[in-house]
C-alpha cells in the first residue's frame, strides 16, 4: 500500500450533550500527523513476561492547511468572529470546543486507487499563529498549521477507519459520522 493523497479536511463540533453538529470544511490539506499516547505496563512472573498490556489514551494531532478561514478559525480554536468586519478576537479565557475530525487518504493498491477514512471521534486544537516572514527573492509560501490532542470518548473509543472504492463514498462516511444524531 502507498498513500499518495490527502483531501477533504473536515470537522464537526461537538455539543454539550456530546453529539456531532454537522460537517463543516477545515480548508485544503496538506498534511496531518496523528500520534497516539499509549500507555504501557509488563506484569513479570516467574522470571518471564506474565502480562502485558498497552492501552491508547490520547494523543496528538498536527494538521497543516493551505488557508484556515477566519470564522472557521475561530470556530475549532473558540475565539470570538465578527462576521461584519472578518475580525478574530482572541482572549486569554478562550476554551477550544471538542470536534470531530476526519480526512480522506488516497491509496494505491496493485495499481488500483483506494481511500481511506479516516476519523478522529474527539479533538481539541490549541492556539497559534503562523510563522511570518517577509517577501525575498524567492516565492514562500505559508500555511496555516493546527495543533491540538485527541481525545478517548467514554467506550474507549478514539478513532474510526474505513476503505471504499471510491472518494465519494469515503467523504460520504466522514459526513455520515458527523451528521447530527436524533436521540
Amino acid at each position: 500500500m502507498a498513500q499518495i493523497g490527502l483531501k477533504y479536511g473536515k470537522y464537526s463540533p461537538i455539543d454539550e450533550n456530546g453529539k456531532y453538529t454537522g460537517a463543516k470544511t477545515l480548508g485544503k490539506l496538506i498534511s496531518s500527523n496523528v500520534t497516539p499516547n499509549v500507555a504501557e505496563s509488563t506484569l513479570f512472573g516467574d522470571d518471564e513476561i506474565a502480562e502485558n498490556a498497552s492501552v491508547v489514551t490520547g494523543g496528538t494531532v498536527n494538521t497543516n492547511v493551505t488557508e484556515v478561514e477566519p470564522q472557521t478559525y475561530a470556530e475549532v480554536l473558540g475565539h470570538s468572529y465578527n462576521e461584519t468586519t472578518n475580525e478574530i478576537v482572541r482572549n486569554s479565557n478562550d476554551v477550544a470546543p471538542f470536534i470531530g475530525y476526519g480526512r480522506v487518504i488516497t491509496k494505491i493498491v496493485n495499481n488500483v486507487l483506494r481511500y481511506k477514512a479516516e476519523f478522529l471521534s474527539k479533538v481539541q486544537f490549541k492556539s497559534n499563529l503562523p510563522e511570518e516572514k517577509t517577501k525575498g527573492e524567492n516565492i514562500e509560501f505559508g500555511t496555516s498549521t493546527l495543533d491540538g490532542k485527541f481525545f478517548t470518548l467514554p467506550d474507549g473509543t478514539w478513532s474510526r477507519t474505513a476503505e471504499f472504492e471510491t472518494v465519494e463514498a469515503a467523504q460520504s462516511y466522514i459526513d455520515e459520522l458527523m451528521a447530527p444524531k436524533e436521540d
